[in-house]
């Protein structure tokens, strides 16, 4: 089978992070003999090229450079859209033209692209719902214009909380599966530094995320910031440590928040990292923080859990999926910091408890979001749409 895939985005040897799970997938996929053609679009600037390849540990991916508009606005949205579909078609067509099927990343950009593709070609087309492009691109976009949604024949969706979302969109057609994309489980890995006193928290969902729904506090870091500083008496007699990172977590909203704290060494900055370096972070801390105000389902809370780490989530997406309340770690009200700040305080206190949530994070991890069987499901739902739409033309 030759699939289209237009991702997202891609790795690249200068971004590591970017993407990193479309490249698992891909690299899944040619390993079961499947041939992908990847296609990601990036904004022009000068000094790129308006279509180039690389190969990204031997995956060749094709990266179009256009003259997009830098907001996310509705109306923008569809200018970037038609900029994309019409010019990405004739870079492209000659590779869709070869291809089975069309799998595209992200509804409200990518597949209403690949949608138009797909109806010239008369293909089935498989679109990815990843959490943004659901909880408020599609707010954005507006219910009169969802007539796309016609050229889009499945969905896979990476948590059941986004299925469920777009269910209420979407409630007769197209056919929505969700597939958890998980993650690559190795041997559990522990600290075995025995002079550590106090717990110490890790927090990766940075400071972006500007033009979204609920804009810098996305991924809860302002929630998690004002719970810190609610706690800092307790977590600073408890000898606990904040290691605080993700995209733009070096902002100036952070350092003003950090010079008012009363012990501010106990926050440490590590800015955003490298994904390959996320998991000896992970390795030195016993707490996972993923306190989002809207998700998918967070790589970073199934990376905390394959890492047999205790997690403190809040009712956000996908997250209360993977966080067994009180068992594998704990959840709270999205946006309350009152309960964070007790969670916090909680399991400042107890590092056996942590220990043995952690463990059973890990086996939980192994039997639910283990990434090995990622690419069979998709293939397998991939088989399923074909077969439908064939019976439809016969």
């Amino acid at each position: 089978m030759n699939t289209f895939f237009l991702a997202s985005s891609f790795p690249a040897k200068d971004n590591t992070m970017r993407g990193i799970f479309n490249f698992r997938f891909v690299k899944q996929m040619h390993e079961l003999g499947e041939d992908v053609f990847v296609v990601f679009f990036r904004m022009w600037s000068p000094g790129r090229k308006l279509i180039s390849s690389y190969f990204y540990q031997e995956i060749r991916v094709t990266q179009i450079c256009l003259p997009l508009i830098p907001f996310r606005g509705g109306v923008f949205l569809k200018i970037n859209n038609f900029i994309c579909r019409y010019f990405g078609w004739l870079l492209v067509k000659k590779q869709l033209a070869l291809s089975n099927i069309i799998h595209s990343v992200s509804i409200t950009t990518n597949s209403i692209i690949a949608g138009l593709w797909a109806k010239k070609l008369n293909i089935p087309h498989i679109a990815h719902a990843i959490g943004s492009d659901v909880n408020s691109d599609l707010i954005l976009l507006g219910k009169k214009n969802f007539s796309w949604i016609k050229n889009i024949d499945g969905i896979i969706t990476n948590s059941y909380d986004l299925e469920k979302s777009l269910k209420k969109y979407f409630p007769e057609k197209p056919e929505i599966e969700t597939i958890y994309r998980g993650i690559e489980i190795g041997k559990l890995e522990t600290d075995n530094d025995k002079m550590k006193k106090g717990i110490d928290f890790l927090f990766l969902g940075g400071l972006g995320n500007k033009t979204l729904k609920y804009g810098v506090n996305t991924k809860g870091g302002v929630t998690l910031m004002e719970a810190w500083q609610k706690a800092e008496e307790e977590l600073h007699a408890l000898d606990s440590t904040l290691y605080f990172g993700g995209p733009e977590s070096d902002s100036r909203l952070f350092s003003k928040w950090k010079n008012k704290l009363k012990y501010p060494d106990r926050v440490l900055l590590i800015g955003e990292i490298d994904s390959k370096d996320v998991k000896s972070y992970l390795l030195k801390v016993d707490v996972a923080v993923i306190p989002s105000m809207e998700e998918g389902l967070p790589n970073f809370l199934t990376e905390s859990c394959a890492s047999g780490k205790t997690a403190i989530g809040s009712t956000a997406g996908g997250i209360p999926e993977v966080i067994v309340n009180g068992e594998t770690g704990y959840i709270f009200e999205k946006g309350n910091s009152e309960q964070l700040k007790r969670l916090l305080i909680k399991l400042a206190n107890n590092r056996e408890e942590n220990k043995i949530m952690g463990i059973k994070a890990y086996a939980r991890a192994k039997t639910s979001f283990n990434s090995d069987c990622y690419s069979k499901k998709v293939l397998k739902f991939y088989k399923k749409i074909i077969a439908q739409c064939a019976e439809l033309q016969d």
